[in-house]
């Protein structure tokens, strides 16, 4: 297999790179994998991780719920369930910054928002590499996805929305995605960035036994500086930030479920969210996960 050793930070270019955590595949392979941090940004990265061409497979498992549409046990319940309320909260939030209907989802999965949204007014359209969750789109919603290269091939200025949902950290070339994204959003457009947050309260509390290191899948983890950092280059300004009120919970419980699940462990769980939850709302650069609001800024390399 090959794999990719980074020897530059993609958020601020820096080379000093220095070895941080080893942590377990828990979720599919058992695989471990290095991860270093940015001694100048603070962004930490999974060395040697698979080329674009075979990370594929680490996909490939019952136990990745966002590629698919049917849960049984209580983790994906409860997936499901918050998926459903977040739906709206997240048409909330966007038709705050946009009078415009044109919305593009990037890592749609299977298109449950993409879905919602749709049927909102909306006109959209959704990128998914995945060809499983795609084919779930198109049966369970009648959506049908593009591939990631279709998004290369979408007219410049043409969206008022784009939104990457927990999608960022898996992306292989970072920098071309978003300097592709700053060309098809139009000048009055937003883009929605929801992203763990390696510097949260439940990060340190788990450790490298954090769900949301998520290795090999994510390939970068992000820290609040980390992220403006790297859209500041990309050509971008932050509008705001907020958390996301259920990812501390959700990604705490999967924290313990790796750990050997049960009840005791089910109520830890729930306590260390929380606790992390509360943590935010007093200082959002702690939490969990956070979604980031960016607008164009009005000049920028990447229109040299």
């Amino acid at each position: 297999m090959n794999k990719v050793f980074v020897l530059e930070c993609p958020a601020c270019l820096s080379r000093q790179l220095v070895p941080f955590l080893k942590v377990t595949d828990d979720r599919a392979s058992k695989e471990i994998f290095e991860l270093y941090r940015c001694v100048q940004c603070g962004l930490v990265l999974t060395q040697n991780h698979p080329a674009e061409a075979e990370i594929g497979r680490y996909y490939d498992t019952d136990d990745y719920i966002s590629h698919s549409d049917k849960g049984t046990s209580i983790f994906e319940r409860v997936y499901f369930f918050v998926r459903s309320r977040m739906a709206r909260k997240k048409q909330a939030l966007i038709e705050r910054y946009t009078q415009g209907k044109k919305l593009i989802d990037i890592g749609a999965g299977t298109g449950f928002f993409l879905a919602h949204m749709q049927k909102r007014g909306w006109a959209v359209t959704g990128i998914e590499p995945n060809a499983h969750a795609r084919e779930v789109a198109l049966q369970s919603h009648g959506l049908k996805l593009a591939e990631p290269n279709e998004l290369f091939a979408l007219p410049a200025l043409s969206a008022d929305i784009i939104t990457m949902w927990h999608v960022l950290e898996h992306v292989h070339r970072p920098e071309y995605y978003l300097k592709r994204i700053h060309e098809i959003l139009n000048d009055r457009g937003a883009l929605f960035l929801a992203l763990p947050n390696h510097q949260s309260f439940d990060a340190s509390f788990y450790g490298l036994h954090w769900a949301a290191w998520d290795v090999p899948r994510h390939l970068w983890h992000f820290s609040p500086q980390a992220v403006k950092t790297m859209l500041l280059r990309a050509g971008f300004s932050l509008i705001h930030q907020y958390v996301l009120p259920f990812d501390a919970f959700y990604v705490a419980l999967i924290s313990e479920k790796y750990r050997g699940g049960g009840l005791l462990r089910m109520i830890r769980g729930l306590t260390i969210g929380k606790l992390s939850y509360f943590r935010a709302l007093f200082n959002k650069e702690k939490a969990s996960s956070v979604v980031y609001i960016f607008r164009k800024k009005e000049s920028s390399y990447l229109r040299k």
